[in-house]
């Protein structure tokens, strides 16, 4: 799958990284079609290039470039192996038309079954997924890696993102805002309120601060006070707008906010919901605005990629 670019990011909220200063103004937001990257408000964004390649996130395009829209590619040839080994590339259409968008159809038996997610330590799951009026969605849905007990030790055998091996010396639960418990293996929260690096190099300081994620509550770094230029806001003219209680977002898993959803933006809802990324970095996910994503949210957000944005 192409999620290679993954890996330096997992890596470093799972297994830790060094502090970075948190008043930095340059920074990376992981999108090879952006250059002079720089914080503002919190958030890191650059300016958009047509120059280079890059990688979409969709095992049904190749070619991959940056353009005017971002990270784009061409149509895959019909049948590619996608999803992990989850799906083949399909076309909606029922007769194939060059050029349309190609999307990872799987079938209903291997819903469940082992796929490969390309990212190490995360072990990936088939999820195939029934559209009304559409193929059936293929997904390589991950978890991390449970690593075999070799030492008696119940908090140690952690997966080392950079080899994708299990080692003794890597701690199962995340450093500084969680403890392991001896007795049963469990991460546990820990250091409430303490400093820690939420590696966002747009905020400053972050604190650790127990977080349920799907029933389960783990100890997490919390984004701090952003740094950067926050934009100044303008108040228009005229009459007042009567106030409204439109839904969070119109369109769940639009991360960019440009009306639609791609693959790599269904990647980064995976991403938050396993706790590798904060909710922030693509806060439509979270359409109930509990910060953190559950699985209802990711489908939500499937439907969008196939069906368009209501």
């Amino acid at each position: 799958m192409k999620t290679g670019w993954l890996i330096g990011l997992a890596a470093a909220v799972l297994v830790g990284a060094s502090a970075r200063p948190a008043a930095a103004q340059s920074c990376d937001d992981f999108d090879p079609c952006t250059v002079q990257d720089m914080c503002s408000d919190g958030m890191c964004s650059g300016t958009p290039t047509t120059n280079g390649s890059c990688d979409d996130g969709d095992d049904c395009t190749v070619n991959d470039r940056c353009s005017a829209e971002g990270c784009t590619g061409d149509p895959a040839p019909l049948n590619t192996s996608c999803g992990g080994g989850c799906g083949t590339c399909q076309s909606i259409s029922p007769i194939p038309i060059p050029g349309l968008p190609l999307f990872c159809v799987g079938k209903a038996e291997d819903n469940g079954k082992s796929c490969d997610f390309g990212t190490p330590c995360l072990d990936g799951t088939c999820s195939i997924t029934a559209i009304p009026g559409a193929p059936a969605v293929a997904f390589c849905f991950p978890q991390q890696k449970v690593c075999p007990d070799t030492d008696g030790n119940p908090c140690t055998d952690g997966c080392n993102f950079n080899t994708g091996r299990c080692e003794k010396d890597v701690p199962k639960c995340i450093p500084t805002c969680e403890t392991c418990n001896r007795n049963t293996g469990v991460c546990e929260a820990a250091n409430e309120g303490a400093p820690c690096d939420d590696f966002n190099e747009c905020t400053g300081k972050s604190r650790c601060e127990p977080t349920d994620l799907g029933g389960t509550i783990r100890g997490l770094c919390v984004e701090g006070d952003p740094t950067g230029p926050t934009p100044t806001a303008t108040q228009p003219s005229g009459p007042t707008p009567t106030a409204t209680n439109p839904p969070s977002f119109a369109c769940v898993g639009d991360c960019n906010d440009d009306g639609e959803v791609a693959v790599n933006e269904i990647i980064s809802g995976v991403n938050i919901a396993l706790g590798n990324s904060a909710v922030s970095t693509c806060p439509s996910f979270d359409a109930n605005e509990d910060d953190s994503v559950a699985v209802n949210e990711l489908i939500s957000g499937v439907n969008a990629l196939l069906n368009g944005c209501s």
